[in-house]
């Protein structure tokens, strides 16, 4: 009969001790589970928002900065107009970009020079502010690593500088 006992005894000690070690496990398991998918997403974010600006690095290359310059508008309709809207396009499509246009600003507004999808016409009021896009009027690439999720699908927004031959920035993309 006391045999009995210490086994029970025994067994009560062992799972005094077994019992919380193995909840101390489970949620360190859990906390470590949890850490990596945050840590996962973020990295991934910072993946996609690199690989957008790559895109559009991709795409602000295809445009022809002599032809910016003389668009004005109007223009929308001239054999050039088209021609450096459908290398845009092409360019576009290539880089997987959902939306490419240039932007031209007066220094308190911006406005569209050329669309890829001529949606837009030249000239017209573009939504974000000249206050949003100052960096990248000023050589800057401006990142956004927001994956927002739209009626086209989950978009990150970027821009960048388009430079002429002088290094001074002519539009951005």
């Amino acid at each position: 009969m006391n045999k009995k006992r210490s086994k029970v005894k025994g067994t009560g000690v062992k799972r005094k001790i077994l019992v919380p070690i193995l909840i101390l496990a489970t949620l360190v398991c859990i906390g470590q589970g949890l850490f990596m998918g945050l840590r996962m997403s973020q990295i991934t974010r910072e993946m996609a928002a690199e690989q957008a600006l790559i895109a559009a690095r991709a795409t602000a290359s295809s445009v022809s900065v002599e032809m910016l310059d003389t668009f004005e508008a109007g223009d929308d309709g001239s054999a050039d107009y088209i021609r450096a809207a459908m290398l845009l396009d092409l360019a576009r499509t290539n880089a997987g970009v959902r939306f490419a246009y240039a932007l031209r600003t007066d220094g308190s507004n911006v406005y569209y020079v050329l669309d890829a999808s001529k949606e837009e016409p030249i000239g017209s009021q573009f939504e974000e502010s000249y206050e949003t896009l100052a960096p990248a009027f000023a050589g800057e690439e401006i990142l956004d690593s927001t994956i927002y999720q739209t009626e086209y699908g989950a978009l990150i927004s970027c821009y960048v500088p388009i430079f002429d031959s002088e290094g001074n920035v002519v539009a951005v993309m």
